[in-house]
Formats: C-alpha cells, sequence, structure tokens
C-alpha cells in the first residue's frame, strides 16, 4: 500500500478521521514496550486460540458454546483473511457477547457492516442466549489505531 508510514519494518494504517502527527508517539511507545516485554513475536494461532477460548470447568454451557463456535467457526474464517478475534466475555443477563477483533479486521471500515451482523447471527443461531456482539477494547487502546468500534 502506498503512502503507509513504515516505522522498524512494520506497515501502519490509520483510520481516516486521525492524523498520523497525533498517534506517532503512541505507535513508537507501543512498539518499544512489546520488544521490551520479551514477548515472542510470532504466535501460532493455536496458541492465541487456546488463551481466549480455553474453557475451564466454571464456564457456563452457553459460554463453553459461544467458545467453541469461535475456534471452530469464526476464527478460522477471520484468519483466512488475516485477522483474528478475541473472546472477552459474555453477559448473561443482556445476552451480549464481548470480543476484539485483531489484525486486518479491525481496521477495515467495512467490518461494522459485515463482520458484526456475520457474527451475531452465526452465535445467535447456534447459542439462543445470545442477543448481541459487541467490541471490548483494550483500556489503553485508541479506537483510531483499530479501526474504530463496530456497534
Amino acid at each position: 500500500m502506498q503512502g503507509l508510514p513504515c516505522i522498524f519494518g512494520i506497515k501502519l494504517q490509520l483510520a481516516e478521521d486521525a492524523s498520523w502527527r497525533s498517534v506517532t508517539c503512541e505507535v513508537l511507545v507501543a512498539i518499544y514496550d512489546f520488544y521490551n516485554s520479551g514477548e515472542p513475536l510470532f504466535v501460532d494461532s493455536s496458541t492465541v486460540a487456546s488463551k481466549d477460548t480455553a474453557i475451564p470447568e466454571d464456564n457456563s454451557e452457553t459460554v463453553a458454546m459461544i467458545k467453541e463456535l469461535l475456534d471452530t467457526r469464526i476464527r478460522p474464517a477471520l484468519q483466512g483473511d488475516g485477522g483474528d478475534i478475541e473472546y472477552r466475555g459474555f453477559n448473561a443477563d443482556t445476552g451480549v457477547v464481548k470480543l476484539k477483533m485483531r489484525g486486518a479486521c479491525s481496521g477495515r471500515p467495512s467490518s461494522s457492516v459485515t463482520l458484526k451482523p456475520g457474527i451475531e447471527n452465526m452465535l445467535m443461531h447456534y447459542v439462543p442466549e445470545v442477543k448481541g456482539v459487541e467490541e471490548k477494547l483494550d483500556e489503553d487502546e485508541d479506537p483510531a489505531l483499530t479501526g474504530g468500534r463496530y456497534e
């Protein structure tokens, strides 16, 4: 892609309504912090999958079904396009599943039109307790850097 800045060999794309001047420092700090964390640069998809969708014994049957669908049907489709999804929680009172989009998925402007309804439809079809999907970003994340929320 032409016009994208390259920092430490990492190409970045910014949401249309944000400026590089306003986020450059945050991006550099995030990269610096990551390199200093000692975490591996590359993690295979099975390792990522096992962290957020492992099913401990204290998970309800509903949460177990949600996690299984994310692992077996939704995540593989997103990873095929260079993205991924992280399970962030389920509110049994409201029926809302909290997710975080990662990689190619999160930066696409069309994600609010295509991804959210697709994920919602699949989850609601197989898990009647699910009434909706919302994105839950980390507290320190800027929606401008992730492509915005897809609510």
